[in-house]
C-alpha cells in the first residue's frame, strides 16, 4: 500500500515541476505587455491564481491519463493569465446590455438610471457636496409626491424595515400575515423581522387571511401590525387577504402603529398610464398608514435605497437610534434619489425620462417593431450557422405582482446549429460589454423589453462576430 502512495506521488510530482516559476512567467514578453494596463500586483496575484488552479488539478487526478489529458504546456499556461488579466484589469462595474425582458433583476442593479440623472452626477461630483442641504430638499420632494409629513432615507428597504422594527416594535411582536412573509431575491423578512428584535406573530394561513385573524392576534405585547406586499409572486383563485385600509383602521381602534412594506412599489399611482392597481406610497400616506416603507430603485428607477415614510415623531425615534448610523446612505445615493424624484415633479415626462418606466409601458407594436428591426438585420447574417425566428410571448418581470400577460412581447429564438445555446449564451456575456440572454433548452431567447433602443445594434454586431469566428 504504501509502494502504491509513493508511485501516484511521484507520477503527480513529475507534471507539477512541468509547471512554470512564477518568476519566469513574469518575464515573457507577452506578460510584459500585460503591464500597461494591469498594476504589477494584480498581475502577480492573477498569476499566482492561475498556477495554484493547475496544481489543483493535478493533485485531484485520480490516474496520470486523467492529467495526460490537461493542457499544462507553457502557451497555454500564459493565455489563461492573460484572459484572467484582462478580466481582472477592467472594472467590475460595467455597463451590460439586458435582454432578458426583466427589468427589475437584481444582477443588473436592478433598474437605469435615467440620462437627465447621470447628467446631474457629473455636475455634483466634481468637489464636495452640500449633504445637508439635499437631505432637506429631498424631504419637501417626498413630501409633495406623497403627502408625507417626514421621511428618512437609508441603504435599502430591507434596512428600512429592520430600523423602523428595531425602533417600533423590539422585544414586541409583530402581526403579519404567513401569506406575506416572503422572500425575494435572497431577501428573507422572517429573518429580518427577527433580526431587528422584533418577534414574529404570523396569522392566517398562506392563500387566505381575514380580518378577525389579525384582531384575535393582538395582544398586550403587541408591537405593530405590517403588511408587506408579494411583490414578486402572486397567489391566484382561492385566495383572500385584508386590504391596508382594513388593517390601518384595526390599528387606530387599539393604538397600534400599522406598516407598509410596499417593497418594490410605485410612488405614485400608476393606474393611468394603464396599469393595474400597484401598490404606491401616495395612496398608502392617503389612507392613514403609521409608517411607509419602499425602494429608491426598481419601480421608482434610483439608487438602490430605501425610503421611509412616517410622523415627526415616528422620525425622530429611528434617528436617534443607533442602528441608523449603520445604514446611512452615502452621498451618492442620496444624489441620484433626490435627482430622481426632481423627474417625478413633471409627471408629463416621467414616462420618456424614467427608463424602467418606459420599459414597462412600452407598446406590443414597439416592441414588434425593434424585434423586426433585429430579425432583419441578421437575416442573411448567421442563418449558416444558426436557425433563427420569432415568436410571441410575455416579459417575466420580477419584483411586481402584476401579471405576466400586461406584458406581451415579441422573442427572437436563436438556436445555434455548431454549439449548445449555454455556449452561445456564455459567448454573449463574455464580451467588453456583456449582453444577458434567456437561455431555453436548445435556443436562446431575446427580450427587447429591457433593452435601450441603442443597444439594439451592439447585439446585431455581436452575433455576427461570435458566428463569423
Amino acid at each position: 500500500m504504501k509502494m502504491s502512495s509513493s508511485k501516484n506521488t511521484n507520477f503527480k510530482s513529475k507534471y507539477l515541476r512541468q509547471i512554470p516559476s512564477i518568476g519566469k512567467i513574469l518575464e515573457h514578453p507577452k506578460i510584459q505587455n500585460i503591464l500597461s494596463t494591469c498594476p504589477r500586483p494584480l498581475l502577480l496575484e492573477t498569476t499566482r491564481d492561475v498556477i495554484d488552479l493547475y496544481k489543483k488539478k493535478i493533485l485531484s487526478a485520480n490516474t496520470e491519463d486523467d492529467i495526460k489529458n490537461l493542457d499544462i504546456s507553457f502557451d497555454k499556461i500564459l493565455d489563461e493569465i492573460s484572459l484572467s488579466a484582462s478580466e481582472s484589469s477592467r472594472m467590475s462595474f460595467r455597463r451590460v446590455i439586458n435582454a432578458t425582458g426583466d427589468l427589475l433583476n437584481d444582477n443588473f442593479g436592478h433598474a437605469p438610471l435615467s440620462e437627465v440623472v447621470k447628467e446631474a452626477l457629473q455636475k455634483v461630483f466634481t468637489g464636495y457636496s452640500s449633504l445637508t442641504t439635499a437631505d432637506n430638499i429631498q424631504k419637501k420632494m417626498l413630501n409633495i409626491l406623497t403627502g408625507a409629513k417626514s421621511s428618512l432615507v437609508v441603504n435599502n428597504n430591507a434596512a428600512a424595515i429592520m430600523l423602523i422594527l428595531n425602533t417600533l416594535a423590539k422585544d414586541k411582536d409583530v402581526i403579519i400575515s404567513r401569506g406575506e412573509l416572503i422572500e425575494d431575491e435572497g431577501f428573507r423578512l422572517p429573518e429580518t423581522i427577527l433580526i431587528s428584535g422584533a418577534k414574529i406573530a404570523s396569522v392566517g394561513a398562506t392563500n387566505k387571511t381575514h380580518l378577525k385573524d389579525y384582531s384575535n392576534a393582538i395582544k398586550e405585547n403587541t408591537g405593530a401590525i405590517l403588511k408587506s406586499r408579494k411583490g414578486n409572486y402572486r397567489i391566484a383563485g382561492f385566495s383572500e387577504e385584508v386590504t391596508i385600509q382594513e388593517l390601518i383602521e384595526l390599528g387606530k381602534k387599539h393604538n397600534i402603529p400599522v406598516i407598509d412594506n410596499i417593497g418594490s412599489g410605485f410612488l405614485m399611482d400608476m393606474t393611468e398610464y394603464g396599469f393595474p392597481s400597484e401598490p404606491s406610497a401616495a395612496m398608502s400616506v392617503k389612507y392613514g398608514a403609521d409608517v411607509v416603507c419602499l425602494s429608491g430603485d426598481k419601480l421608482l428607477g434610483g439608487s438602490q435605497a430605501g425610503i421611509i415614510i412616517a410622523s415627526d415623531e415616528h422620525i425622530s425615534l429611528m434617528k436617534k437610534n443607533p442602528l441608523y448610523r449603520a445604514i446611512k446612505p452615502g452621498n451618492l445615493t442620496i444624489a441620484i434619489l433626490e435627482a430622481t424624484l426632481r423627474l417625478y415633479l413633471e409627471p408629463v415626462k416621467i414616462l420618456t425620462t424614467i427608463p424602467v418606466l418606459q420599459f414597462l409601458t412600452r407598446t406590443f407594436e414597439e416592441i414588434d417593431s425593434m424585434t423586426q428591426y433585429l430579425l432583419n438585420s441578421l437575416t442573411g447574417k448567421i442563418e449558416n450557422q444558426a436557425n433563427i425566428y420569432v415568436s410571441n410571448g410575455y416579459s417575466m418581470i420580477n419584483s411586481v405582482s402584476i401579471s405576466p400577460d400586461h406584458f406581451p412581447a415579441r422573442l427572437i429564438s436563436i438556436k445555434p446549429k455548431q454549439i449548445s445555446a449555454e455556449e452561445l449564451a456564455m459567448k454573449l456575456q463574455s464580451r467588453s460589454t456583456p449582453i444577458f440572454v434567456i437561455v431555453n433548452d436548445d435556443n436562446i431567447q431575446i427580450d427587447l423589453r429591457s433593452v435601450q433602443t441603442n443597444e439594439i445594434n451592439e447585439i446585431i454586431e455581436s452575433l455576427i462576430e461570435i458566428f463569423k469566428n
